[in-house]
């Protein structure tokens, strides 16, 4: 009967914690986690979770690590959710690269290992504003780090690189996609075409329009393009 009592405990607190969360009243969250932890209660990784969108909704995100690393010291794992909410997408591109930055340094000083999210938001902003070998220095940096990219991570790479004008790098990747067993997919082909088309390279483009041929559908947009310009 007292662990079934305790057990509801856990989950009325819990409900309780991510209420006040929602209702953005702070004291009152902070104030019913440590009620949890006095009486005894299981503190859990969604409790946690609400506390760092919370801080991170108020652009707190020194506090939203501090929560995670105190997540982290009593052995409660992050999930992809909580890793999101310290990604701060902003409309402004250069303060998303540089808050993304931060909140991906804050979490390797603490020894987690970031999910993939965090690296195809600063893949995507490097993109836009041109900075390719960032973008080659983030993929290598993630695979040192055993992270093992899947085919959604290599279509962004392709499409950033070739938003570069980095054609050749780009390609670079599908050769390592195919070595492992991955299939490129018609938006890296489409990529391909429209950003040969973009620079005159028609022949290349032709090139990859064949390919696509084979194996996938372009898109209208690439095949309207590569007409374009063949004509």
């Amino acid at each position: 009967m007292l662990q079934r009592n305790m057990m509801f405990d856990d989950i009325a607190y819990s409900l309780i914690v991510t209420s006040y969360c929602k209702l953005c009243k702070l004291d009152s969250t902070l104030q019913s986690k440590d009620e949890m932890i006095n009486r005894g209660c299981s503190l859990n990784s969604y409790v946690y979770t609400c506390l760092i969108g919370f801080y991170s909704q108020e652009e707190r995100i020194e506090e939203g690590v501090q929560m995670m690393e105190e997540m982290s010291s009593i052995g409660l794992k992050p999930y992809d959710e909580t890793y999101n909410h310290l990604i701060i997408d902003d409309k402004d591109t250069l303060h998303s690269i540089m808050e993304t930055n931060r909140t991906l340094t804050s979490l390797l000083i603490m020894g987690l290992v970031p999910d993939q999210e965090i690296y195809l938001i600063l893949i995507y902003g490097y993109g836009t504003t041109g900075d390719y070998q960032k973008i080659i220095t983030l993929y290598y940096e993630m695979v040192h780090m055993g992270l093992e990219p899947n085919v959604r991570f290599y279509k962004s790479l392709v499409q950033n690189l070739c938003k570069c004008g980095q054609m050749s790098e780009a390609e670079k990747f599908i050769g390592i996609l195919g070595r492992k067993g991955l299939t490129p997919t018609n938006c890296m082909y489409n990529s391909f075409i429209i950003a040969y088309c973009n620079r005159g390279g028609i022949q290349r483009a032709l090139i990859f329009y064949k390919m696509i041929q084979m194996e996938l559908v372009p898109c209208s947009d690439a095949f309207m393009l590569l007409a374009k310009k063949k004509c």
